[in-house]
């Protein structure tokens, strides 16, 4: 019979009887998968620093380095067409401890909902949005807190919110978010690190028509 063939492929196993061109072919289907593989976020290249006019709206971009920091900015979609030159509300966003690269800092939390386009290399769509049935997931009630229990032997309709695809196009506010750090120095928010987040967001309020109230 044909000799016994095992093929490693990332996190598969296969071991079969396979003849030699059904193994030649799955040799060739592994390494193209492998060179597909996904980069993770602390991998993948830190974005452009943008340095063109007009700056785009709806959308995050790395700025140039100002007050000592690098940053991104986010300005609403509505900001260019605004009518008689309205202030509006600024956010901003600090990072946590490891994820002071831009790139992992853009793939969760607010700053990965200020992208129009949410696709990774394993999923293509621009929103994680499951079809509305699943809104409607039955699941068990909770017990008060009274209770010895966890939960109750009955089912409530949760009505789970659905991602807000349009979430970039439609906030309001405008969004800076300074690097204070990278993870091989973690040195936190200290007090220099703030004065200089205090420093940029007096700049952004003053360019951009932030509402310093």
């Amino acid at each position: 019979g044909a000799p016994l063939t095992y093929l490693m492929c990332g996190v598969c196993n296969v071991h079969a009887a396979a003849p030699r061109p059904l193994f030649l072919l799955l040799l060739l289907l592994a390494t193209s998968s492998a060179r597909k593989r996904c980069r993770t976020s602390e991998d993948e290249l830190e974005p452009p620093v943008f340095r063109g006019q007009p700056i785009p709206t709806g959308e995050r971009v790395r700025m140039p380095q100002t007050a000592g920091l690098e940053w991104q900015l986010f300005l609403p979609a509505g900001w260019r067409n605004a009518t008689s030159e309205p202030l509006f509300p600024v956010v901003v966003f600090f990072h946590g401890s490891g994820d002071g690269h831009f790139t992992v800092m853009n793939s969760q939390s607010l700053p990965r909902l200020l992208s129009g386009d949410q696709s990774t290399c394993f999923d293509h769509d621009h929103c994680w949005r499951l079809d509305a049935e699943y809104e409607r997931v039955a699941a068990k009630a909770e017990a008060p807190a009274s209770s010895g229990r966890a939960y109750l032997d009955q089912e409530v309709d949760l009505r789970s919110p659905l991602a807000a695809c349009d979430f970039a196009s439609t906030f309001p506010a405008i969004v800076v978010m300074p690097q204070g750090w990278l993870p091989a120095h973690r040195t936190g928010w200290t007090r220099g690190k703030t004065l200089q987040v205090e420093r940029l967001t007096q700049h952004v309020l003053s360019t951009y028509r932030g509402d310093p109230t």
